[in-house]
């Protein structure tokens, strides 16, 4: 056994999954190999503690569009304190979402630094409708304070065919301080509505290989990509071309001075042009 124990009794050893003496981001190598299988420890939800929610980038949207869901945990006036971990649970319906394109950031995250005192894994599970996050320090020191943790991007599925609203629902969220002491959290929800049968100006909407974010968006707009993208064609609704640019990179940055409104964003990527409506606000 090693020296040091948490707070349930279990020797600290427990945590060096790969049992080479050190625990640190290789270890979680084993928990995604083993995720779902039996355990013995099984925690249920709080209904009281320090609330944890989301944001939508829009609240409703047409398919083929992607929503970024912003996290956060705690408020000025009832922060997180004394906090070193954070698992949770984000629930869907499974038919809307599309399971092969997801984004994932935690790098503004308060508590602490991607990649640096920060250690954030998810795990999709599409068809139990639902993925899992957890995010832990990695410095030995429990954080205070309130605000934007992560965010993930899902992308709507493009054969649904009606106007549908449905919830995204937290839940299983706990807190842990360094001690391992179990911290209360009060999860809350919100409803996505998808409006697959009218487009703007005629616009058919196809199904993009890309996650486009943010989107509506009051500055620049980012392109998670699979492919090389090619060029970036941005028109008006009325077909005048406002920005065209060659990229043949991963993962372009597009940098606009576009006005207030609806866009049609075309992307060139192997051999394809994908479509889809960008939408700029707040200029």
């Amino acid at each position: 056994d090693w020296n040091n124990y948490f707070l349930s009794g279990t020797n600290y050893k427990h945590a060096d999954t790969n049992g080479d003496g050190v625990v640190d981001a290789s270890d979680t190598t084993a928990i995604i190999q083993n995720y779902g299988l039996p355990h013995p420890l099984r925690l249920s939800s709080s209904v009281t503690g320090t609330p944890l929610y989301m944001e939508l980038s829009k609240d409703s949207v047409n398919t083929g569009d992607t929503v970024i869901v912003d996290f956060y945990l705690g408020t000025p006036t009832n922060p997180a304190n004394d906090i070193y971990g954070l698992a949770f649970s984000l629930n869907f319906n499974n038919s809307l979402i599309d399971s092969t394109y997801t984004y994932f950031d935690y790098a503004s995250s308060w508590l602490g630094n991607s990649g640096g005192n920060l250690l954030a894994i998810q795990k999709p599970l599409f068809s139990q409708g639902k993925m899992d996050f957890a995010l832990v320090r990695t410095d030995q020191n429990n954080i205070s304070g309130s605000g934007w943790i992560g965010q993930c991007g899902i992308v709507i599925v493009d054969n649904i065919g009606v106007r549908i609203s449905t919830p995204l629902v937290l839940d299983n969220a706990f807190g842990i301080d360094f001690t391992g002491y179990v911290m209360p959290i009060t999860v809350s929800s919100d409803t996505l509505s998808i409006d697959s049968i009218v487009t703007n100006a005629g616009i058919v909407i196809e199904r993009i290989n890309f996650i486009i974010y943010p989107n509506p968006s009051s500055g620049n707009v980012y392109i998670k990509s699979f492919t090389v993208v090619e060029n970036v064609l941005i028109t008006d609704l009325n077909g005048k071309v406002v920005f065209n640019e060659a990229f043949n990179i991963l993962n372009p940055v597009i940098i606009t001075e576009l006005k207030n409104g609806l866009y049609i964003l075309k992307i060139q990527s192997a051999g394809a042009l994908k479509t889809t409506l960008l939408e700029i606000t707040g200029r």
